[in-house]
């Protein structure tokens, strides 16, 4: 296994008193919920395309629901996890705590947020039902085998005791937006979109930050990966790009535009109020008003400036236009 840089590695104690605790939390049931009864919005999308700031963003409203990193860390009953932080946050009247004064930044490291507050990406429960091999997509035998009840009561049971709808990242299922869609009318799909050059070079920028080096894949693996694993590092970062937003420009064709919003991310940093009147009118459409504050809402500088070397640029540009030309034939 390729080792991560030291601020990406695992903590091994921490994996282990985390997957004890979980072992005996997992199938407690706190409430009945089985189904999410109010929209659940899952954010789909490219990695570096905006999804941790879209997620930040939406956190700090106190209108949604979300996987804090103190939920998060129980996963097998992330129920359990949302009343756990209710006694430490929502009940701490004193704050004696420490954590309901936190403040929540907009800051972080390849989806990870600092705070126990902050929004977590929530894939340890995600990968509890969906086993996921070397490549992001399943069989049609693998889906068959998901526990999906299982799985929405879940959500469900967080629902109830957020008593918010829920938002949460959803990209890990980037190519089984299909797949979702059948398990659950509730589901809001987002997909937040970037310029798919911004979006390469910062996948090249996070190989090094995770690695140390520009060779190793990051993030997410399209079913394409077996012929792009022998390829070089630009090769590998444009492919990625275009197959991911291919995907889910696919899988979004077929979301009812009741259920469907497009973001894009230079709106996002630039424009965030129209992004939020956008959200807020999608719930009301589908019955579900949301309480939004009515404070003004940063705005953000985008990082679309180009960072490569000349070299490097114009070959990421041609393999980008490449690999667009073969999707589209």
């Amino acid at each position: 296994m390729t080792d991560l840089t030291e601020k990406f590695r695992k903590s091994e104690n921490l994996e282990t008193t985390l997957s004890r605790i979980n072992q005996c939390i997992t199938g407690t049931e706190l409430n009945p919920a089985t189904r999410p009864q109010m929209p659940l919005m899952l954010i789909m999308g490219c990695p570096r395309s905006g999804s941790t700031l879209l997620m930040q963003n939406l956190s700090r409203l106190g209108c949604f629901g979300y996987p804090s990193n103190l939920i998060a860390r129980f996963y097998g009953n992330p129920a359990f996890g949302c009343e756990v932080q209710k006694a430490l946050v929502d009940y701490d009247k004193e704050d004696q705590m420490g954590i309901k004064t936190q403040q929540l930044e907009f800051e972080s490291q390849l989806g990870r947020v600092k705070g126990a507050l902050a929004p977590s990406e929530f894939w340890y429960y995600w990968r509890r039902f969906f086993h996921f091999g070397e490549i992001q997509k399943l069989d049609d035998s693998q889906l068959h085998s998901v526990d999906s009840d299982a799985f929405l009561q879940g959500l469900a049971s967080m629902e109830s005791s957020l008593g918010k709808p829920l938002v949460m990242k959803g990209m890990l299922m980037n190519w089984h937006i299909d797949y979702l869609l059948n398990i659950s009318e509730r589901f809001v799909f987002t997909h937040i979109r970037r310029d798919l050059f911004s979006v390469a070079q910062s996948i090249l920028e996070s190989r090094v930050h995770y690695y140390g080096n520009r060779k190793t894949w990051w993030s997410f693996k399209p079913p394409e990966y077996p012929e792009l694993a022998e390829l070089g590092a630009i090769e590998q970062a444009a492919a990625q790009a275009v197959y991911t937003h291919h995907a889910v420009s696919m899988g979004m064709q077929l979301v009812p535009q009741s259920r469907s919003i497009e973001i894009d991310y230079l709106s996002l940093c630039q424009s965030p109020e129209a992004i939020l009147s956008t959200i807020h009118q999608k719930y009301q459409d589908l019955g579900c008003p949301l309480d939004m504050p009515a404070t003004p809402v940063q705005r953000f500088d985008h990082r679309e400036q180009v960072r490569l070397n000349n070299d490097d640029e114009y070959a990421l540009r041609s393999a980008i236009e490449k690999y667009q030309h073969q999707v589209s034939a």
